[in-house]
């Protein structure tokens, strides 16, 4: 994983730390704020409980210790359909997520509760093909 900065020099890197080969955590100062900028590459619905439990639990750290008034923003593939529901945490979900839930889903969406997080995908529309990615196992789709 990295972040890179493309264009005119508008932030300043502070610092950044790859905190494993999943999450990658960088903080920007502006003439206006500081953010906290968390890059992640989450778990498959395959993986197994335990991974998943770690890749957040090593989130929620990480999420935990950014300076308390820093702009903080998570940004990857999260491997996670949040429904399209936003009446079942309406807090955190807008109502242009995809139509079904999943596992990973339900802990994103326990993920964001528990730091006052949201999914911001869910909140604007979007065509249904930029909702989602996919690449079949063989490679061919």
């Amino acid at each position: 994983m990295s972040i890179e900065q493309n264009s005119p020099k508008i932030a300043t890197l502070e610092g950044a730390s790859g905190l494993n080969e999943r999450v990658l955590c960088a903080r920007f100062s502006t003439s206006q704020a500081k953010l906290t900028v968390i890059v992640v590459y989450a778990p498959t619905k395959d993986t197994v409980d335990q991974t998943k439990d770690d890749f957040y639990r090593v989130l929620s750290n990480v999420v935990v210790k950014a300076h308390r008034h820093d702009i903080v923003t998570l940004c990857g593939d999260f491997n996670a359909k949040v429904g399209s529901d936003a009446s079942y945490a309406p807090a955190i979900l807008g109502k242009h997520g995809l139509r079904e839930i999943n596992d990973s889903g339900v802990r994103l969406i326990d993920f964001c509760a528990t730091h006052e997080l949201i999914v911001g995908a869910s909140w604007f529309p979007q065509k249904h093909i930029h909702k989602y990615t996919w690449n079949s196992p063989d490679g061919v789709t």
